[in-house]
């Protein structure tokens, strides 16, 4: 993801803002003093990527009747011919 924006918020107020490269092979790393820390990363066009905020969980809740409400379930696969 090349010039992407990451923004790191401490209780809804800036402390970091920059643009960055990221790879998954190469480590990224930013210190900040905070105590609820919000993670925003966004594309160039300013579209939210990733919105993250420590402590708060924010999943759809569990619905047993959605037409597939096992969605983690492992894979098959057929077994090697010997």
């Amino acid at each position: 993801m090349k010039g992407v924006t990451l923004r790191l918020l401490a209780g809804g107020k800036p402390v970091w803002e920059g643009p960055v490269d990221l790879d998954p092979r190469i480590k990224f790393s930013q210190s900040v003093e905070a105590s609820k820390l919000t993670v925003d990363l966004s594309n160039k066009l300013g579209t939210v990527l990733l919105h993250d905020v420590e402590g708060e969980f924010n999943a759809v809740p569990y619905d047993a009747n959605a037409k597939n409400p096992n969605p983690n379930r492992q894979p098959t696969f057929p077994k090697a011919k010997t």
